[in-house]
Protein backbone atom coordinates (compact mmCIF):
# COMPACT_ATOMS: atom_id res chain seq x y z
CA UNK A 1 0.00 0.00 0.00
CA UNK A 2 0.88 3.37 -0.60
CA UNK A 3 2.27 4.99 2.71
CA UNK A 4 3.21 9.04 3.16
CA UNK A 5 5.91 9.70 5.81
CA UNK A 6 7.29 12.80 7.29
CA UNK A 7 9.43 13.04 10.38
CA UNK A 8 10.43 16.10 11.41
CA UNK A 9 13.96 16.45 13.52
CA UNK A 10 15.37 19.65 15.30
CA UNK A 11 19.10 19.99 17.15
CA UNK A 12 20.17 20.93 20.15
CA UNK A 13 23.60 21.85 19.74
CA UNK A 14 26.28 24.34 21.08
CA UNK A 15 29.26 23.28 18.52
CA UNK A 16 29.32 20.27 17.02
CA UNK A 17 26.22 19.27 15.32
CA UNK A 18 24.46 15.94 15.73
CA UNK A 19 24.93 12.75 13.31
CA UNK A 20 21.67 11.15 12.67
CA UNK A 21 20.61 8.09 10.78
CA UNK A 22 16.65 7.52 9.83
CA UNK A 23 15.66 4.46 8.26
CA UNK A 24 12.42 2.90 7.29
CA UNK A 25 12.79 -1.08 7.71
CA UNK A 26 15.89 -1.88 6.11
CA UNK A 27 16.02 1.21 3.61
CA UNK A 28 18.18 4.76 5.11
CA UNK A 29 15.94 7.68 4.18
CA UNK A 30 18.25 9.79 5.67
CA UNK A 31 21.92 9.82 6.66
CA UNK A 32 24.32 12.69 7.79
CA UNK A 33 24.53 15.77 10.14
CA UNK A 34 21.27 17.56 11.22
CA UNK A 35 22.40 21.32 11.55
CA UNK A 36 18.92 22.48 11.47
CA UNK A 37 15.41 21.50 11.58
CA UNK A 38 15.19 19.10 8.86
CA UNK A 39 12.06 17.22 7.41
CA UNK A 40 12.89 13.30 6.53
CA UNK A 41 9.64 12.83 3.83
CA UNK A 42 9.22 9.14 2.42
CA UNK A 43 6.36 7.85 -0.42
CA UNK A 44 6.22 4.47 -0.64
CA UNK A 45 5.03 1.35 -1.29
CA UNK A 46 4.64 -0.86 2.10
CA UNK A 47 3.13 -4.51 2.34
CA UNK A 48 0.91 -4.89 4.49
CA UNK A 49 2.10 -5.73 7.75
CA UNK A 50 4.78 -4.57 10.98
CA UNK A 51 7.32 -1.83 9.51
CA UNK A 52 9.69 0.08 11.62
CA UNK A 53 10.82 3.56 11.44
CA UNK A 54 14.35 4.03 12.85
CA UNK A 55 16.29 7.67 14.53
CA UNK A 56 19.79 6.77 15.63
CA UNK A 57 21.64 9.40 16.99
CA UNK A 58 25.34 8.46 17.92
CA UNK A 59 28.42 11.22 17.78
CA UNK A 60 27.47 12.98 21.24
CA UNK A 61 30.37 12.58 23.95
CA UNK A 62 29.99 11.61 27.21
CA UNK A 63 31.20 15.14 28.39
CA UNK A 64 29.10 17.51 25.70
CA UNK A 65 26.34 18.73 27.29
CA UNK A 66 24.42 20.52 24.61
CA UNK A 67 23.54 18.24 22.30
CA UNK A 68 20.44 16.12 21.07
CA UNK A 69 17.99 15.45 18.56
CA UNK A 70 14.23 16.63 18.98
CA UNK A 71 11.79 14.60 16.95
CA UNK A 72 9.33 17.18 16.61
CA UNK A 73 6.55 15.43 14.67
CA UNK A 74 5.72 12.00 12.96
CA UNK A 75 3.12 12.38 10.30
CA UNK A 76 1.16 9.52 8.33
CA UNK A 77 -0.58 11.12 5.18
CA UNK A 78 -0.30 14.55 6.86
CA UNK A 79 -2.07 13.03 9.76
CA UNK A 80 0.09 14.57 12.73
CA UNK A 81 -0.54 13.95 17.06
CA UNK A 82 1.94 13.71 20.03
CA UNK A 83 0.53 9.97 20.56
CA UNK A 84 1.46 8.84 17.30
CA UNK A 85 5.07 9.89 18.20
CA UNK A 86 4.97 9.11 21.56
CA UNK A 87 4.18 5.50 20.57
CA UNK A 88 7.87 5.50 19.33
CA UNK A 89 10.49 4.35 22.07
CA UNK A 90 13.92 5.51 23.10
CA UNK A 91 16.14 3.55 23.82
CA UNK A 92 19.64 5.71 25.36
CA UNK A 93 22.91 4.66 25.59
CA UNK A 94 23.76 6.34 29.05
CA UNK A 95 27.86 6.94 29.58
CA UNK A 96 29.04 4.16 32.35
CA UNK A 97 29.78 7.33 34.43
CA UNK A 98 26.44 8.07 34.38
CA UNK A 99 25.01 4.70 36.33
CA UNK A 100 27.53 4.95 38.88
CA UNK A 101 26.51 8.75 39.70
CA UNK A 102 22.63 7.44 39.46
CA UNK A 103 22.76 4.00 40.39
CA UNK A 104 19.74 3.50 38.02
CA UNK A 105 19.31 3.88 34.14
CA UNK A 106 15.72 4.75 33.63
CA UNK A 107 13.72 2.80 31.34
CA UNK A 108 13.12 3.31 27.53
CA UNK A 109 11.66 6.29 27.10
CA UNK A 110 8.48 7.06 24.79
CA UNK A 111 9.21 10.78 24.10
CA UNK A 112 10.59 12.71 21.29
CA UNK A 113 13.78 14.32 23.30
CA UNK A 114 17.30 12.30 22.70
CA UNK A 115 19.72 13.29 24.61
CA UNK A 116 21.97 10.68 24.76
CA UNK A 117 23.06 8.48 21.73
CA UNK A 118 20.85 5.84 21.39
CA UNK A 119 18.13 4.79 19.35
CA UNK A 120 14.43 5.67 19.10
CA UNK A 121 11.99 3.31 17.17
CA UNK A 122 8.55 3.58 15.98
CA UNK A 123 6.69 -0.19 15.20
CA UNK A 124 3.44 0.85 12.98
CA UNK A 125 1.21 -1.41 10.70
CA UNK A 126 -0.49 -1.28 7.39
CA UNK A 127 -2.51 -0.43 6.46
CA UNK A 128 -1.63 2.81 8.43
CA UNK A 129 -5.44 4.59 8.99
CA UNK A 130 -6.08 1.46 11.02
CA UNK A 131 -3.38 1.43 12.99
CA UNK A 132 -3.91 5.27 13.81
CA UNK A 133 -7.30 4.30 14.67
CA UNK A 134 -5.85 2.00 17.17
CA UNK A 135 -2.85 4.22 18.50
CA UNK A 136 -5.40 7.28 19.11
CA UNK A 137 -7.96 5.09 20.86
CA UNK A 138 -10.88 5.99 18.39
CA UNK A 139 -12.82 3.24 19.35
CA UNK A 140 -13.57 -0.13 18.26
CA UNK A 141 -11.53 -1.64 15.27
CA UNK A 142 -12.40 -4.82 12.63
CA UNK A 143 -9.85 -7.66 13.69
CA UNK A 144 -7.64 -7.75 10.94
CA UNK A 145 -8.25 -11.55 10.42
CA UNK A 146 -11.78 -10.77 8.83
Amino acid sequence: MQTDISILLSPILRDDPPYVIVSLDDTVLFDGILEENNCVLNSTELPIGKHIITVTFNNKADDEQEKAVIIKNVQFFGIDSDSIRDTGIYTPCYPAQYALDNHTVPNPQTYGYMGWNGVWELAFEVPVFHWIHKVEQLGWVYPSDV
